[in-house]
């Protein structure tokens, strides 16, 4: 082959090449943009049940620990000590 033909065939590959990074770019962006958007509409089916079921439901009922804590509040009465004696020094 002549030096002119490695050059254009080389030129050729190079463009070709690029042209397919591009194809698999935008490719890329496209799937990225499919799968953002199936995330997006699960999200919102999924809030969507989720808001249902809990208008359906009854509120939680607080559960309430009064005698606990009144318990564990009450002051306990120790027995006191005596004061130990110390000697103090002439």
């Amino acid at each position: 082959m002549k030096p002119e033909r490695d050059r254009e065939a080389a030129k050729s590959r190079l463009a070709e090449a690029k042209l397919r990074r591009q194809r698999e770019a935008i490719q890329a962006v496209q799937d990225r943009e499919t799968e953002r958007l199936a995330v997006q509409t699960k999200t919102q089916r999924l809030r969507a049940e989720r808001l249902a079921r809990e208008a359906l439901e009854p509120p939680p009922v607080k559960k309430t620990r009064v005698a606990a804590k009144s318990i564990a509040k009450s002051p306990v009465k120790q027995a006191k000590k005596p004061a130990a004696k110390v000697a103090k020094p002439n």
